[in-house]
């Protein structure tokens, strides 16, 4: 059990900020934290701001790609 929860923690480790690490947003789709300086896409209004993460931006782009190939 103890190997699992290690695994599971470096795994998932990149998803938690530090303390040096702000929080800038959270993603719309999958609502992980998006963490200043980690790869994400961010997309500004006058009023909102809409983030997706690295993992939300590939799910989205294979999505597409997958209804482009369909019509």
């Amino acid at each position: 059990m103890n190997f699992l929860k290690r695994i599971w923690n470096k795994l998932t480790s990149k998803l938690r900020p530090t303390k040096n690490e702000k929080v800038v947003g959270v993603c719309d789709r999958c609502e992980a934290d998006i963490i200043d300086g980690y790869p994400a896409l961010c997309f500004h209004d006058d009023d909102n701001s809409m983030f997706l993460c690295e993992p939300c931006v590939e799910e989205v782009r294979k999505e597409f790609i997958k209804q482009d190939y369909a019509d």
